[in-house]
């Protein structure tokens, strides 16, 4: 019972990170780096310069799309700003392709704007 039970969870897992990698790919613009795992749960995703992660990530988190921000992975001399990791493991496989649409258009609008959309934003 438990080999079944860890085959489906894989399967499951495996459908469920085609399906990020596949809608990064759609969705994300060219210049942005997703790393494609062939297992596990987790990717991550390199932002392009002058997006920040920490201000990202809690952007994110007001649309109610959770990501980590990498930089607290990292000792303090080592930090790094532009990169955010995604999990499939606690998302439904229909709650992937919305949120990355929705990473994705709040780069772009954060790329675009000169008065950055995170204006008056303090960590």
């Amino acid at each position: 019972m438990f080999e079944q039970h860890l085959k489906n969870i894989k399967q499951r897992y495996a459908q469920k990170m085609s399906e990020l990698i596949r809608c990064g790919q759609l969705y994300l613009p060219q210049n942005q780096q997703l790393n494609t795992p062939t297992t596990g749960f987790y990717t991550v995703l390199k932002l392009p310069k002058g997006v920040n992660s920490t201000i990202l990530t809690h952007k994110l988190m007001q649309q109610n799309v959770l990501v980590d921000d990498v930089a607290r992975m990292f000792l303090p001399y080592q930090q790094k700003s532009s990169f955010i990791r995604l999990s499939i493991s606690q998302v439904d496989l229909e709650q992937i392709e919305p949120g990355i649409k929705q990473i994705s258009s709040t780069i772009s609008e954060y790329k675009v704007n000169l008065n950055p959309i995170f204006q008056g934003f303090h960590l």
